[in-house]
């Protein structure tokens, strides 16, 4: 803590000197603090050498010489903002930071997750039981939750999350309990399911019991600062707070990094190797024409842009085509994301079901699961965990599943940001708030294994174990870099009523395509994504064979005759719908005779077989 006088020695500024005097003037009882005060001197030395290690040319600020003004009078903050201007050579710059706040509240036995349709298969969800059926689930990712509060009970959050630092305040506790079970909601038998379940949430608060709101704005920088020194490279810092803003004569919201402070502790974390993810902001603000001191500080391209390396992210319909998320209420008021070039991808920022209540926000067993639209979670406050999980499932897979060559252990943040930043890994969104992303189209292109995702429906159960049959399927395609992973599988009745037509099934010909019958059967196809592939078990064919991959183009599927089926068959009918045609070689899978009188076991398919596959899962 500084009075003035002192601030004035250290610079050269003696009592008397204009300059001086015209700050006395305005504020007698001038105070200032340091504005990084949540790690000691030592401590911010050591995460400086941690990013210089990673990036030997980062230059640090001074950090000592970040200070903000302690509780001036509200009258009298412009004034001091051009005082001190005119100590031209000695402060860089003054200005009032904006005000913070939490971003707008605008397969699995868990009951919701039916309704979670942010997860589901794209082009509507980021396709997340892609990366769950490839075996990731969060396991040794870490991150921390930058906002005001949490209700850490409640029912379906990790037991005992660690608050870090700062006060937990009721007033966020439906925002802050949302935003965790969006991430690491439990995989149990209660409301929803999280993106990285098994991930391990840590929180902080940038607000101190009592703060004064200037108080407050300053340790949103010390506060990031002092997150990052608890994790590790690769984990994720999570920031859930947005800055009030002018833009073009209108009111909205950007994202934190605005503030110079919080732009350079940002840049700090960063260059430590913690991936920041950082919500854009609601109200519709276009970033681009966004300005601090006179410069376009977030127009990606620009002459003045800076970046922090932070992923922003802002907010898309849920709605198919997606778009930027607008929404007019019945008062007649909008809900919106702010968007520009700076905002790196997007997630749904509607409907999104998560834990907490917003009216009782105390309740440990309450969730925010409609169906009024304004009883959903919304805003970026949605779409930001939507990321986050995204990343620590990415963060997983790297660590299961072999990585494209030079991409090896965990990713530092800039390689996460251009992943998801790319429109290849991802679902396009109209309105410049970047790309979704897409778990099918991330494993294909990131990873040397691509997973297909297959959902089993079992109208007659086989003689030869299904489960033999995916792995048998595996061990052909497995070792090309191709993984067929179960996401789900169901039983279904047929008994009594319509279905019974399908336990012998008429199929068509490759010339004639499917039958009436097999048109009515592939529109079973409950929890399958569009590019999913679903199996279905009948008891015989007509003509008789042991299966068939004739399935309308939009609903990729085979059937399985149980009566004549070899272990071989499933791995053959889904070799056709990869792509593959016959050949006359009883040591190839797609041999055009029987299955079962192939020799050589297991069976080939050449590399030529293996190319067109990868060139049909990546159109």
């Amino acid at each position: 803590m500084f009075g003035l006088d002192q601030l004035g020695a250290a610079v050269g500024l003696l009592p008397g000197n204009p300059l001086l005097e015209t700050v006395r003037g305005l504020l007698p009882t001038f105070v200032v603090r340091r504005a990084f005060a949540d790690l000691t001197d030592a401590e911010m030395d050591a995460l400086v050498g941690r990013a210089q290690e990673q990036d030997p040319a980062y230059l640090p600020p001074v950090w000592a010489n970040f200070l903000y003004i302690e509780d001036p009078p509200a009258l009298v903050v412009d004034g001091l903002v051009a005082a001190l201007g005119l100590w031209v050579g000695i402060v860089e710059f003054a200005y009032r930071t904006a005000t913070p706040s939490d971003p707008g509240v605008i397969a699995t036995a868990n009951p919701l997750f039916a309704g979670q349709g942010y997860l589901s298969a794209a082009p509507t969800g980021i396709g997340v039981q892609t990366a769950w059926a490839a075996g990731a689930d969060g396991s040794d990712t870490r991150y921390v939750d930058l906002e005001q509060g949490w209700l850490l009970t409640h029912e379906d959050l990790p037991p005992g999350i660690p608050l870090l630092a700062g006060a937990n305040r009721p007033e966020s506790f439906a925002h802050g309990c949302a935003v965790l079970g969006i991430v690491s909601g439990l995989d149990n038998t209660r409301g929803v399911v999280g993106i990285a379940p098994a991930s391990l949430p840590r929180v902080v608060s940038h607000f101190d019991t009592n703060d004064d709101l200037t108080a407050k704005r300053a340790r949103i920088a010390s506060r990031i600062v002092f997150a990052a020194n608890s994790l590790r490279f690769g984990d994720v810092l999570q920031l859930e707070v947005q800055l009030d803003v002018v833009v073009d004569g209108k009111s909205g919201h950007a994202p934190v990094e605005i503030d110079p402070l919080v732009f350079e502790a940002i840049r700090l974390v960063v260059k430590v190797g913690v991936i920041v993810v950082e919500a854009a902001g609601n109200d519709g603000a276009d970033l681009d024409r966004f300005t601090f001191k006179g410069k376009f500080v977030l127009k990606r391209g620009g002459p003045d842009f800076k970046d922090s390396g932070a992923i922003v992210v802002g907010g898309c319909s849920a709605a198919v085509p997606h778009q930027r998320f607008d929404h007019l209420l019945p008062d007649g008021t909008r809900e919106s994301s702010s968007f520009g070039s700076r905002v790196d991808c997007c997630a749904w920022g509607e409907r999104v079901t998560a834990c907490g209540s917003k009216t009782v926000p105390t309740v440990i067993d309450a969730y925010r699961a409609g169906p009024a639209y304004e009883q959903f979670f919304r805003g970026t406050s949605a779409s930001t965990p939507i990321i986050t999980g995204t990343c620590l499932l990415i963060q997983h897979l790297q660590a299961i599943l072999p990585p494209r060559p030079g991409q090896l252990g965990k990713l530092g943040p800039a390689t996460m940001r251009r992943i998801l930043s790319s429109p290849g890994n991802g679902t396009p969104v109209t309105g410049n708030v970047g790309p979704m992303p897409d778990f099918v189209k991330i494993l294909a292109a990131e990873f040397s294994t691509t997973t297909v995702p297959i959902h089993v429906k079992v109208l007659d159960v086989p003689a030869i174990d299904i489960d033999q049959m995916i792995a048998n399927a595996n061990t052909v395609f497995g070792p090309l870099g191709i993984h067929l992973v179960e996401a789900s599988r169901e039983t279904i009745d047929v008994e009594d009523g319509d279905l019974t037509r399908f336990v012998t099934l008429v199929v068509g010909s490759g010339d004639d395509g499917p039958t009436a019958d097999q048109l009515d059967l592939f529109n079973l196809r409950a929890g399958a994504g569009p590019r999913d592939i679903v199996v279905y078990f009948v008891r015989t064919l007509l003509p008789a064979a042991g299966g068939s991959a004739i399935h309308p183009p939009d609903r990729p599927g085979v059937v399985v005759s149980t009566a004549m089926a070899s272990e071989w068959t499933l791995a053959h009918q889904l070799g056709h719908v990869l792509g593959l045609g016959h050949v006359d070689d009883a040591t190839a899978l797609m041999t055009r005779h029987s299955t079962s009188a192939l020799v050589d076991l297991p069976p080939d398919v050449s590399d030529g077989e293996a190319a067109a596959i990868f060139a049909r899962l990546l159109a």
